[in-house]
């Protein structure tokens, strides 16, 4: 069967047995919400700092991380409440990843928080 119209690059053909569907789609979420959360910080970096050759990697890294844990965590909350409940995981999946993004990022010196 093909997996063309599977919305991941990070889809397992052959899962090990070990992993269940469950653990699957969470690692696909934090591999896919890391992959967004570090291009969207190489972006801004590049936006930044335009001819200026400096380039932070750390917050690249730390923005992949980030959103990779956030993006798991938030897979996480809507397994566990369901699928009958729409309305209620998507709400318990946005307050659960604004809160650990709030608490992931500090704010710097001299931004608003």
């Amino acid at each position: 069967m093909s997996d063309r119209y599977h919305p991941s690059p990070y889809y397992l053909h052959d899962c090990p047995a070990s992993f269940s569907p469950s653990t699957v789609a969470v690692l696909q979420s934090a591999a896919m919400g890391a992959t967004v959360g570090a291009a969207t910080a190489t972006a801004a970096q590049l936006k930044r700092h335009g001819d200026d050759h400096h380039f932070a990697l750390n917050e690249v890294l730390q923005a992949g991380a980030v959103t990779g844990l956030t993006t798991a965590t938030a897979t996480l909350v809507g397994q566990s409440l369901g699928c009958h409940k729409t309305l209620t995981r998507f709400a318990a999946m946005f307050a659960a990843s604004t809160t650990l993004m709030y608490l992931l990022n500090p704010s710097k010196p001299g931004e608003s928080a």
